[in-house]
């Protein structure tokens, strides 16, 4: 006879996985920016820009166009 496993167990904790995405998504975020701005201004981003700036901005979930912007005006 099997004996059923009930749904006792802990709960997994969310947030690493929480912090995993948010840490993954702003990687594809400053890369994206990396790519365009090379592209399109030929600036490179870690010349103007710092991550600590980059993630406040992704966090409020700022546009890249609007980060793009900002950069460049920053630059000129």
């Amino acid at each position: 006879m099997k004996t059923r496993h009930s749904n006792s167990h802990p709960k997994k904790n969310p947030l690493p996985f929480a912090f995993y995405l948010l840490q993954n998504g702003f990687q594809v975020f400053r890369r994206r920016l990396e790519q365009e701005l090379m592209a399109d201004r030929g600036i490179n981003l870690s010349d103007c820009a710092d991550d600590e700036t980059l993630y406040r901005l992704y966090q409020r979930g700022e546009p890249t166009s609007f980060v793009m912007a900002r950069i460049c005006n920053d630059e000129n």
